[in-house]
């Protein structure tokens, strides 16, 4: 096991900042020793993770975007999206002074991770040109802008990157990173419920004395298994004082036995006796769920402190709902051949209220935050690049996808938080 250790002996400086300066490369140090092929970005990876990564700053104009400039003319490139759909806006000026847009033509074109390109043609608008098509997430993407002026021609060309990181392979494989390919996917829609285990209706009994006597003969004890007809009980009866034999109504096990030898016994309860080759997990369904959960619904049952697992479905949902809760009961029958299930349990339940095929579904582990969006991570080579998609149903294990993910795409679908936490350690940004 790795350790590290620090030590401030000597340090003049006040403790709140050696205390703070400890946390920093405490968390540093164990990012490193957590994840150490994710780290060693000397060896095999590298992040690229803000818009326009560069080795020198890139000049900005007054407007806060890219400043592009040749030969006395400049175009200043700005993606406008304030509480509006994301455009580009390209401000024009000739030795630093504004020029007409109306006397200006330009293109820009990006082209994205995966090859796609996009023409955004410009027109005039105020003191800018706009490229009136909506800029889609992300904005990551090579550009190139072309412009006319005055009867000569400009082309720039720049990279204008976010969320994206490059991992080698073997650095992803070492750190558990796995991939999948977007298509259609089964969406199970699910309730969860919880309830109590229970002696299914008909099969619990209370056997007692058919005459006033005295019992001189048992013959079970509680927990003994038992067939319909068996003799439980011998009572000498006051009338006539003969012996008779109480036998069983039904077949099952004898959960109590409430009489001994020599008791007097009249028209109360010897024996309880119920049949568990079957028993009845009983749910509370509440109103916000009666139109999901009828008759024949399936439901996977789950005890609560064993975490042992069956699956049957409804049976029936009970026609009155209870006071206080307002809920009605819905009755799975579960198979108890094993006796493992015993009545009076807790157990929980996930009903199956709808299973549907969607054309694109991704894991719910590969999704994560970035900004304001869920997102995943595509992977193209060994470039990883942020997808912000809209999402749709989801069941735990699958989301539908309803945008932003193109099929076929393949994901990080196991510890995409790693490729994230890459993302954000290059300093991911959104300028433009």
């Amino acid at each position: 096991m790795s350790a590290f250790y620090l030590s401030f002996a000597g340090d003049w400086r006040p403790l709140a900042r050696r205390r703070a300066v400890f946390a920093a490369l405490s968390l540093s140090a164990v990012l490193n020793l957590a994840f150490p092929a994710v780290a060693a970005a000397d060896e095999d990876h590298h992040a690229g993770g803000d818009h326009g990564a560069h080795e020198e700053e890139e000049a900005k104009g007054p407007h806060g975007g890219r400043l592009l400039e040749q030969d006395g003319f400049s175009v200043e490139i700005a993606v406008h999206e304030d509480g509006t759909d994301p455009v580009f806006r390209l401000y024009p000026r000739r030795d630093h002074e504004p020029v007409a847009p109306a006397g200006v033509e330009a293109v820009i074109e990006i082209t994205r991770l995966d090859g796609e390109t996009t023409l955004f043609p410009l027109h005039a608008e105020d003191d800018y040109l706009t490229s009136g098509k909506t800029l889609a997430e992300p904005h990551s993407f090579d550009v190139q802008v072309t412009a006319s002026f005055e009867g000569r021609d400009y082309v720039w060309n720049y990279e204008s990157y976010e969320g994206r990181t490059v991992i080698g392979d073997a650095a992803a494989e070492r750190s558990g990173i796995a991939v999948a390919v977007a298509g259609s996917g089964e969406i199970t829609i699910t309730r969860g419920l919880a309830g109590r285990l229970a002696v299914l209706p008909g099969a619990h009994a209370r056997v007692g004395a058919r005459y006033p006597g005295i019992v001189s003969r048992l013959a079970v004890e509680a927990g003994d298994s038992i067939r319909a007809g068996d003799v439980l009980a011998v009572v000498n009866s006051h009338v006539g004082s003969r012996d008779y034999d109480v036998r069983a109504p039904i077949g099952g096990i004898v959960v109590s036995r409430l009489a001994s030898v020599g008791e007097p016994v009249g028209e109360s309860t010897i024996f309880e006796i119920a049949n568990l080759d079957r028993v009845a997990a009983e749910f509370y369904v509440f109103p916000r769920h009666m139109d999901e959960i009828a008759a024949g619904t399936p439901v996977d049952v789950v005890g609560l402190a064993s975490g042992r697992e069956a699956s049957g479905v409804v049976e029936r949902v009970m026609p009155v709902a209870e006071g206080r809760s307002e809920a009605s009961i819905a009755r799975v029958i579960l198979d108890n051949a094993s006796g493992f299930w015993k009545p009076g349990l807790s157990v929980r339940g996930r009903a199956i209220v709808d299973r549907r095929e969607v054309p694109l579904a991704v894991r719910e582990s590969a999704i994560q935050r970035f900004r304001d969006f869920e997102v995943v991570y595509a992977k193209i080579g060994e470039t990883y690049e942020v997808r912000m998609i809209e999402t749709g149903a989801r069941d735990g294990e699958w989301v539908e996808v309803l945008g932003g993910l193109k099929p076929g795409t393949v994901y990080v679908s196991e510890n995409s938080f790693l490729v994230k936490a890459d993302i954000e350690k290059s300093g991911a940004s959104h300028d433009h």
